[in-house]
């Protein structure tokens, strides 16, 4: 029978001073309502991440029980999960090593996929930087950013009259998502133009609100990424369009 722990998941970067017995290994067994942080030891006054691994471990009132300084890790330790046989899982993204550790504490030995190529999506607006394995690219939708001419095409497509489907609503805000969703900057165009309000047109409802808000968005960060600007000045481009179309 498998044991369900309610565990509360912390990434946090912890100073010298969270710990007296460094290096010591002292994690304990797993117990209902322990909290666990991924941390790391600093030691790089430019790369503000690097330094030796650990995990902490605390119990439900946020008193230390335990440490566990990772094996074959020296950056930030992030993206902790417990699967259902109660294993933790970590990862050191720098090194592409993934950490296990049992429901007793010790670590088990890491998985290493320092062999794979990956690609890099920064998200700047976001802080974010995405790793995905080459070999996953077209399974998992991405694609390259569309073209300049790409570009010229969906703001022409925005410029035009909407053209809305005689349906019940549900169905046609299942179209839209769809469109958002597949990535392709014409569809989200498209969403753009049929759900955009002037003012001497009625307001759109909040489930039209949304849908609009999520295409905009999208079109103005690939016209961003592509024109090579920032989010307002693509924004203002859009809206140029738009404001023409309302004339």
């Amino acid at each position: 029978m498998l044991l369900k722990y309610n565990l509360t998941l912390y990434h946090h970067r912890a100073t010298l001073m969270d710990i007296k017995n460094k290096k010591e290994n002292t994690m304990q067994p797993f117990e209902l309502g322990d909290i666990f942080l991924g941390c790391t030891e600093l030691i790089d006054d430019i790369d503000d991440h690097k330094g030796n691994g650990r995990i902490l471990q605390y119990d439900k009132d946020f008193n230390l029980k335990g440490i566990l300084w990772t094996e074959g890790t020296n950056h930030l330790i992030i993206g902790l999960k417990i699967d259902p046989k109660g294993i933790l899982w970590a990862f050191d993204m720098h090194n592409h090593v993934v950490i296990r550790v049992s429901p007793d504490g010790k670590q088990l030995p890491n998985h290493h996929f320092a062999n794979r190529a990956f690609s890099n999506v920064t998200f700047d607006k976001d802080k974010m930087t995405l790793k995905v394995p080459k070999n996953k690219i077209e399974s998992t939708g991405m694609r390259k950013l569309s073209s300049p001419n790409t570009i010229g095409k969906a703001l022409q497509v925005i410029s035009g009259k909407a053209k809305v489907k005689r349906a019940m609503w549900s169905r046609r805000a299942q179209d839209y998502e769809q469109k958002i969703n597949s990535g392709e900057l014409i569809q989200i165009a498209e969403v753009v133009r049929d759900l955009h309000r002037n003012d001497e047109q009625r307001e759109q409802s909040y489930s039209e609100r949304q849908l609009y808000e999520a295409a905009l968005e999208r079109l103005t960060r690939e016209i961003a990424a592509v024109d090579g600007v920032g989010e307002k000045k693509a924004q203002e481009k859009v809206d140029k369009v738009l404001d023409g179309k309302a004339a």
